[in-house]
């Protein structure tokens, strides 16, 4: 999303809005030059106080150097992404999850934002991806197997099949675990 650079006036210019919204009124003059009513009102209260109509603390920025500050700004953008480029070193032909190690290295030289646009992954994803190795969910085949090892040791000399060991680890409350019946 392109920034909208901010309008600027002239002193010549404020006067004679000002001397048209004493005349018409500021809602009447605001709609005409397509200026915000809130802006006539500062000036009027400036005029009316005797303040001058300008900021002393701003310069007013021309065309031009609006321009030139835009394309700074994105020159400094593109050099940012150049270089997470030249770190990456194969990264973008990966997985996910190797885009998203990356990220968490490189994100205390580079902004978020821009790492997970130029790896095209999201932000989100990469907040996901931290929270499920901060709390990882326990491995349901490890405990499954885990409880069929008990099972074997406590029933020596009762069949220690699949179909031995069902009925004892159905009677603990363990539910079927497919890959780890079939072996």
């Amino acid at each position: 999303m392109q920034r909208i650079p901010r309008r600027q006036f002239t002193n010549d210019f404020k006067a004679q809005a000002v001397t048209l919204a004493e005349s018409i009124g500021p809602a009447k003059a605001a709609g005409q030059l397509d200026i915000s009513v809130k802006a006539f009102a500062n000036w009027l209260a400036a005029s009316l106080s005797g303040q001058a109509l300008s900021s002393s603390t701003r310069q007013p920025v021309g065309e031009l150097e609006a321009e030139v500050a835009r394309l700074r700004a994105e020159n400094a953008t593109l050099k940012m992404e150049r270089e997470i480029l030249k770190r990456c070193d194969g990264v973008l032909r990966q997985g996910v999850q190797v885009k998203y190690a990356f990220v968490a290295r490189e994100r205390a030289q580079f902004p978020l934002v821009a790492l997970c646009r130029v790896l095209g992954v999201s932000r989100s994803g990469f907040h996901d991806h931290l929270a499920r190795q901060a709390n990882p969910s326990p491995d349901r085949d490890t405990a499954v197997r885990r409880d069929l090892k008990r099972c074997h040791t406590e029933s020596r000399g009762a069949p220690t099949g699949a179909h031995g060991c069902w009925p004892t680890c159905a009677s603990w409350g363990m539910s079927s675990a497919p890959s780890v019946w079939r072996g």
